[in-house]
């Protein structure tokens, strides 16, 4: 895709291309003066607050900065209002932050005083961390992490949910989930009890704030089935896609029952077709024989060694009425992988549920 060799070069170029927006804000003037830009006060407060430097925010609204300057005068806004705090007060809060978070960086640190409502210069603040924590940061230095890239097409594309529990001792079990393109948490709670119910509690309080993930990925605990069920109804991929792979596995193994095994020259129809011939009933084997059939050198042991497959049951997540409407508009066409019914099926479960 666009010449680019591999996914660690990919992923720069979406990192790189989200900040720059996509349309400029609309033009407006009044009886007199030349026009200008409509870009109000929440926004660039919002975007200041995120943490933006002025050129990015230029960038992401594309305007230049020198409008972005007037902009900020005009509604009194300014990147360069510290906090009124003296050293020894500094030094104290710092220093109850450290102790209740060792092992975070300056950078950590810094929106971790942010959250108190300090804002403090950096030169400023560094000098603090060297003098009341030098050892912490020669530590976090020697423990730094290698970040491996991560290949995802956009925020709100794939969320990784979790649980952990260093905690259990306690009963204390941390439920988490992370934008797999941003980093961003979306949500993160602690619970006393570990269940798909409490799970799918923590991961809907923040589809409210952030909006429903394209996909979602888990471990295979069973305190993630609620997750994996609401998506499957929102996404309803069973109601699309469960026909068409049923239809593709009987292609494929239809090509497979014809296509010619190298080793044995002969296809597996007529393998099959060439012994039953022989012998209808089947092959008459001793025990011996029943225990050996199949194996080739030692025996496979992936289902004693990774335990039984789950069995679901299945799902009736679509009502009457919402089925009886897909029927009714729903043509499918089987264009582009399904993808078009898909999203047009999601459409008419959205609007009915």
């Amino acid at each position: 895709m666009l010449g680019i060799p591999n996914a660690t070069d990919m992923m720069k170029l979406r990192s790189e291309s989200v900040k720059y927006g996509t349309s400029k804000p609309q033009k407006i003037g009044g009886y007199s003066g030349a026009t200008k830009f409509d870009i109000d006060k929440l926004t660039l407060d919002n975007l200041l607050d995120c943490g933006f430097q002025i050129s990015e925010i230029a960038k992401l609204l594309l305007v230049s900065e020198r409008t972005i300057y007037r902009r900020m005068a005009h509604f009194g806004l300014s990147k360069l209002k510290f906090s009124e705090i003296d050293d020894d007060g500094l030094e104290r809060v710092v220093s109850e932050t450290i102790k209740d978070f060792p092992m975070c960086g300056e950078q950590m640190l810094r929106q971790l005083l942010k959250s108190k409502s300090l804002k403090i210069q950096r030169w400023r603040f560094r000098d603090i961390i060297h003098e009341i924590g030098s050892s912490g940061v020669q530590a976090r230095k020697a423990g730094r992490l290698h970040q491996r890239t991560y290949n995802v097409m956009a925020s709100n594309h794939l969320w990784h949910i979790d649980t952990n529990h260093k905690l259990i001792r306690w009963r204390f079990v941390i439920i988490g989930g992370v934008d797999g393109f941003s980093r961003m948490i979306m949500f993160l709670s602690c619970n006393d009890k570990n269940t798909s119910k409490t799970v799918l509690e923590s991961f809907l309080t923040d589809v409210g704030n952030y909006g429903i993930p394209l996909k979602v990925r888990s471990d295979k605990g069973g305190e993630n089935i609620s997750v994996a069920d609401f998506m499957l109804k929102e996404r309803a991929l069973h109601y699309i896609f469960k026909d068409e792979v049923y239809r593709r596995l009987n292609v494929w193994s239809t090509a497979w029952a014809c296509h010619r095994i190298r080793t044995v020259k002969a296809s597996p129809l007529q393998l099959w077709s060439s012994r039953q011939i022989q012998n209808p009933v089947g092959m008459r084997m001793n025990e011996t024989e029943l225990t050996e059939q199949g194996v080739e050198g030692e025996n496979n042991d992936d289902a004693t060694r990774y335990g039984e497959r789950p069995i679901f049951q299945p799902l009736n997540l679509i009502n009457e009425q919402c089925r009886e409407i897909l029927s009714i508009e729903l043509n499918r066409t089987g264009e582009n992988f399904g993808i078009e019914d898909y999203l047009k099926s999601l459409g008419i479960i959205s609007a009915n549920t």
